[in-house]
């Protein structure tokens, strides 16, 4: 058995010299069995300390597929309804620009179409609470408001004088802030506080030992990676101070092993079973990993799960997650019963190419066959004239779209990618070695308001001299 993932070994091993990562582990399972679990590399560099299965990293954005779980639990409670609006359960949830929030409804909130844009409230609550690394040339000073419970959250968001992308349902944008109220909805419906809500009917039923909200209860484990970033010159910068952002856990802030956290697919795979624990519904799962919007050619989105409905005649569904010394990608097939998991402590790799290759072996296709297929053409001067321009969000994604003989490009902090036309008022970019979608909303006027780069939607904010 082992010999089967002989070809995917020889590519990690590559990807990890490619972009220095210290180290990885993997897992995959068929069915309710692990058939595949490694690790490579390094999970502390100075002591020369291993990798294996049993290491815990930061899983960062996949902890929203748990928050998913969750809210789809009060559902199959009774307690909730995917479609009721938030304010029914949240009466303070807000908008910001002084939007109305009363058509929010929680699967606006699961599925990132709220038309809330793009905040910082993550940023603002890590100031609140995470302690600087002493290497750190530049510390984080204490945020001027602070964000420290729910509360704070939803007053924070209101407060903002952005204006919203557009009424529910219609944009995609990937939102933090979203998954940090559903967090508040599960604790204001349930009673409890969305860690042990999480722990009793997620986390015990799946027998998920090696995965928590706390940084106490992940200490009490010997094998816990340390946190590497790459500083401008390519070196790694170490690090033991994990983010802390106690408002924003659903969002992003549990920690776990790759055979911990792959009982998640599992458990999905099982149509809500996984061993015989009952944890959701069939109802619920098929709610969950339904394809709910179309933001890409290759997929769309479900509830914390991004879904291609036909990988060579499969359906993939999956998330990943990153962040400080955090790579994480995880997810399903459930046609072949296959679940893979790719936990990395180096941050900003992208560790779905590793997880691609693992899926392609379980699937018997080549190993570097691509996620997606494009159509590739060259743009028109007329239909590009009102793309070029400046464009910015407030969590910080700026960068500007030029069009020079011809050909279309991405300039951010002095580097240039050229976006590729893939269809009408679409492009394909490569960032940080992954193709990225590009689609471009047209105003009714014609001019561009803004552009959905990936998951994120980027607003349009001036032209380009």
């Amino acid at each position: 058995m082992q010999n089967r993932w002989a070809g995917a070994e020889h590519f990690i091993a590559d990807f990890i010299a490619e972009y220095n990562v210290p180290g990885l582990a993997v897992a995959v399972a068929q069915g309710v069995d692990i058939v595949y679990e490694q690790g490579f590399g390094l999970r502390d560099l100075a002591s020369a300390v291993e990798v294996t299965p049993k290491t815990i990293f930061g899983v960062a954005s996949l902890t929203k597929s748990i928050t998913a779980i969750a809210v789809a639990k009060l559902v199959d409670q009774g307690k909730v309804n995917f479609d009721d609006p938030v304010v029914k359960h949240l009466s303070e949830f807000r908008l910001p620009g002084g939007a109305d929030a009363s058509a929010v409804t929680i699967r606006h909130l699961l599925t990132h179409t709220s038309g809330m844009p793009a905040l910082d409230a993550l940023r603002v609550s890590f100031q609140s609470h995470s302690s600087p690394d002493p290497s750190d040339p530049m510390p984080v000073p204490l945020a001027e408001t602070p964000i420290n419970t729910y509360s704070q959250l939803m007053a924070y968001i209101g407060r903002r004088d952005v204006p919203v992308l557009d009424q529910p349902g219609r944009i995609f944008n990937y939102s933090n802030e979203a998954y940090a109220i559903l967090g508040a909805l599960v604790r204001r419906v349930s009673g409890m506080t969305f860690a042990a809500f999480v722990r009793r009917h997620v986390l015990e039923p799946l027998g998920m030992e090696n995965s928590t909200m706390s940084f106490e209860e992940m200490y009490e484990h010997e094998e816990v990676a340390i946190l590497y970033t790459k500083r401008g010159d390519g070196s790694l910068l170490a690090s033991t101070r994990w983010p802390c952002a106690p408002a924003m856990q659903a969002a992003g802030r549990m920690k776990s092993t790759v055979g911990d956290f792959i009982k998640v697919f599992q458990m999905y795979n099982g149509l809500g079973t996984y061993r015989g624990a009952h944890v959701l519904s069939e109802a619920a799962v098929r709610e969950n990993t339904t394809l709910h919007f179309r933001h890409s050619l290759c997929e769309g989105y479900g509830h914390a799960v991004q879904v291609q409905p036909d990988y060579h005649g499969h359906t993939v569904i999956s998330h990943g997650g990153g962040g400080k010394g955090i790579s994480a990608h995880g997810g399903y097939v459930p046609e072949a019963g296959l679940s893979v998991m790719v936990l990395s402590n180096l941050g900003g790799v992208p560790v779905r190419k590793v997880w691609g290759a693992l899926v392609n072996t379980g699937l018997g296709l080549p190993l570097d066959t691509p996620r997606c297929e494009y159509t590739r053409s060259t743009w028109e001067a007329d239909e590009v004239v009102n793309i070029p321009g400046l464009y910015r969000t407030a969590e910080g994604a700026d960068f500007a779209i030029e069009y020079r003989t011809g050909r279309l490009w991405h300039v951010q902090n002095g580097k240039e990618s050229e976006i590729i036309k893939i269809g009408e008022m679409r492009g394909l970019m490569t960032e940080s070695g992954i193709e990225q979608e590009m689609r471009f909303h047209a105003a009714a006027d014609g001019s561009i308001k803004g552009v959905g780069k990936g998951s994120r939607f980027i607003t349009r904010v001036a032209d380009t001299q």
